[in-house]
């Protein structure tokens, strides 16, 4: 994975809003030894090993973290998750362990963190039954033991979170007939594709934040449930300017040609077992565009009623497509 310059600013836009928003005293020092020592662009330790895989994984764990009804401080949260691996910036070399240097760094900077907060901080890594027995009193605390807890779990979470693309499946092309109803009557329309890859997966908001950046507006407007939206499937109406400029977002970072699927890709991935149908309604993308992409014609291979065959088309969501040549 590779940021552009523009993913690296969006993101690190949000790092300084989430903790501005904290109002905790000592933040603008902290803020100084993030600048000073790269966080907004190191890599991780052991994982996220690409310029901004610090501040992504920070942000993803943060996410994670939010998204649960946990009855915790915010703040706490914020300043945990977006500092736990601190220790990745430079200029910092003392000899301890890696969470007890993020703790130290946060401190040094004048950052005023509870003993709660220094607990999660500094044990981060650590399994409860291998806490040092120095942070008993701390953990005594219900709130200070949850607080931990949930920091170790948004870790390892967003550790798996290396790369927000979804798994790619391989399709083998060929001759595809279908059968639709358009108004009163049925049509049939057969085409020739080539062997393509689609998304086993849904597109998620997350990938959608990852590309476009948090000043892009959703499709749709559920700002309240920001943190919980991330890992839900992008679903809306999505203008033809807003996919055109994702496309080219993904592709310029990823150095891939990726497309929506034609309603033909779709159906031959459907009959695959690749797809699977989603509840009561399947998912599509139907534009001119897209079409014209994969078949080098004009045709919309969808009628303009919002049904196929009975089935509903009032949910809208996306996935991904590679042509192989």
């Amino acid at each position: 994975m590779k940021l552009t310059k523009e993913q690296i600013e969006y993101n690190k836009k949000e790092v300084i809003e989430l903790l501005r928003s904290t109002k905790r005293e000592g933040i603008e020092g902290l803020l100084k030894v993030m600048e000073e020592g790269g966080y907004y662009t190191a890599k991780c330790h052991s994982h996220h090993h690409y310029v901004g895989g610090l501040m992504i994984h920070s942000l993803s764990a943060c996410r994670i973290a939010l998204s649960k009804d946990s009855g915790l401080s915010r703040d706490s949260i914020i300043l945990c998750t977006l500092l736990h691996d601190l220790c990745d910036v430079k200029g910092h070399t003392e000899f301890c362990g890696h969470g007890e240097r993020s703790m130290n760094i946060a401190i040094a900077s004048g950052l005023d963190l509870t003993p709660g907060e220094k607990c999660a901080i500094r044990c981060h890594m650590r399994k409860e039954y291998k806490i040092p027995h120095i942070w008993n009193d701390v953990l005594a605390l219900p709130e200070n033991k949850a607080l931990y807890r949930l920091v170790y779990d948004a870790d390892k979470s967003g550790a798996k979170h290396d790369n927000p693309l979804p798994k790619m499946e391989y399709v083998h092309g060929g001759k595809i007939r279908v059968s639709y109803e358009a108004y009163d009557h049925i049509e049939d329309e057969e085409d020739v594709i080539l062997d393509f890859e689609i998304t086993g997966e849904l597109i998620t908001w997350r990938l959608w934040r990852f590309v476009m950046g948090r000043d892009v507006k959703p499709l749709v407007e559920f700002e309240d449930q920001v943190d919980t939206r991330d890992r839900m499937p992008l679903v809306g109406e999505l203008r033809n300017d807003m996919r055109d400029e994702f496309l080219k977002r993904l592709n310029e970072m990823t150095g891939k040609k990726y497309s929506f699927p034609t309603f033909f890709q779709w159906e031959m991935a459907r009959r695959k077992g690749i797809l699977k149908d989603h509840g009561k309604k399947l998912e599509i993308l139907y534009t001119h565009s897209s079409a014209v992409t994969a078949s080098g014609n004009e045709k919309n291979h969808l009628p303009s009623e919002p049904s196929y065959g009975g089935i509903d088309f009032s949910l809208i969501s996306y996935r991904l497509v590679i042509i192989k040549d």
